[in-house]
């Protein structure tokens, strides 16, 4: 039976470059969760490899798997252009060559529908942070769709690498109380040779002159909430 929007409970979005390797049994890994109301939109973002015809043949077998194909412009705007398709009640993003245990995605929508909350902090490190967490990766973080569209100005920076989930997830942590964690929640990181902070480790300098950008994300976004307390306060 197919799944009609109002059924989708989870949306998990993965954007998808060159990970032939490992794209199968990171999408079997979401298919196969005990949570069944859930949608995989995966977002091929100018893959050279065999990435987009893997994930054609998912989105061909399973209609619960949806497919987007972009020209190469990052993974903050794979990201973002997954989001607007998605129809979930939460929303999830993934990394390629990763796994999810059985159980993430179920234990986490529980907790969040139990606690009516906008976030979700997934996993026993992550948890430990709590309640001064300021800043998640993207695999931490279970997403309340009317959240995200409420504050439709804050979006994953394109252009960033790394540290564009910080961004991101700072800025949403910043305007909500209604954050708790899951720490039973597993999700298996792969360690390769073509992982993005090894990437990143090779190339200092392009990554240095971005943090001025960072901190200019930042300024804006603070000086937007001062104004809004202001305008509140009049």
């Amino acid at each position: 039976m197919k799944i009609t929007n109002s059924k989708i409970l989870v949306s998990v979005v993965i954007p998808v470059y060159n990970s032939e390797r490992f794209i199968s049994e990171a999408i079997e890994s979401v298919l196969n969760q005990s949570l069944k109301e859930i949608e995989l939109i995966l977002v091929d973002d100018g893959s050279t490899d065999k990435s987009l015809m893997i994930c054609e043949q998912f989105s061909q077998m399973n209609e619960r798997v949806r497919l987007l194909e972009q020209k190469n412009s990052g993974v903050s705007n794979a990201r973002n252009n997954g989001l607007k398709l998605a129809n979930g009640e939460y929303i999830f993003f993934m990394d390629s060559d990763d796994t999810i245990d059985s159980e993430f995605l179920s234990t986490s929508y529980e907790l969040a529908k139990k606690q009516d909350l906008d976030i979700v902090v997934i996993g026993e490190d992550c948890c430990k942070r709590l309640p001064n967490v300021y800043a998640l990766p993207t695999m931490a973080q279970l997403l309340k769709h009317d959240f995200l569209l409420k504050h439709s100005d804050i979006r994953f920076p394109e252009n960033i690498q790394p540290c564009e989930d910080g961004l991101f997830s700072h800025q949403l942590l910043a305007l909500t109380t209604r954050v708790a964690g899951n720490p039973s929640g597993q999700y298996h990181y792969r360690h390769h040779e073509n992982q993005n902070h090894k990437s990143i480790n090779n190339a200092v300098g392009k990554v240095l002159v971005q943090i001025p950008r960072w901190f200019e994300i930042l300024d804006d976004f603070y000086k937007k909430i001062i104004y809004i307390i202001l305008i509140l306060c009049i």
